[in-house]
């Protein structure tokens, strides 16, 4: 956290709320991006969003270091979405999503054809992560559709680093079974 940032948040932490909204402003799109990746509906991730700002707007003085500000952040929405889903029963409708860039890396655009291609195999993929036991999915949400390193991971989690190697080496693999298995067989319901 650099320093303009530390002092925002330090005023934010003493109960400023011009300071409290200039901080979490910012991180709103994060979050709710986070949330829907866990509840698979915009107006449940919305909601659990809503919930996590007042939650950690009511605990900012609690936060130590202010260093891991964005972990405790993230952490608090997990937490917030994974009760959301529990309420819900987990039979939280799945949307469609493109999650893919309209664009190639090396600037090319892809025909209509291959972009259709490539977001239903996102879709797909997507839907099988979400067969995960949540022990395995939430480290893949975080670290393949959130960008978080192994370590923010394991921080939002409060697991140890080793622990989410772990589960993220044995979701890959239930994946690649699950695709294995769709291959031969055809989508599975």
């Amino acid at each position: 956290m650099e320093e303009k940032e530390l002092a925002l948040f330090q005023r934010a932490a003493a109960g400023d709320v011009l300071a409290q909204e200039a901080l979490f402003t910012g991180r709103i799109d994060r979050m709710t991006r986070l949330a829907y990746l866990i509840t698979r509906d915009h107006a449940a991730a919305q909601d659990v969003v809503q919930d996590a700002l007042i939650a950690s707007i009511r605990h900012l003085g609690s936060l130590r270091e202010a260093q891991r500000f964005d972990a405790w952040l993230s952490r608090i929405v997990v937490n917030h979405a994974r009760s959301y889903c529990r309420r819900a029963g987990r039979s939280v409708p799945m949307e469609d999503v493109t999650l893919l860039p309209r664009v190639e890396e090396d600037g090319a655009i892809p025909s209509p054809e291959e972009s259709v291609l490539r977001v239903e195999r996102a879709q797909r993929l997507l839907r099988m992560v979400d067969r995960l036991p949540e022990k395995h999915r939430l480290p893949v949400l975080l670290m393949y559709y959130q960008g978080m390193t192994e370590r923010e991971v394991a921080a939002i989690l409060q697991l140890p680093a080793t622990t989410v190697k772990s589960r993220l080496h044995a979701a890959r693999r239930r994946l690649r079974t699950m695709i294995e298995r769709e291959e031969r067989h055809g989508p599975l319901q």
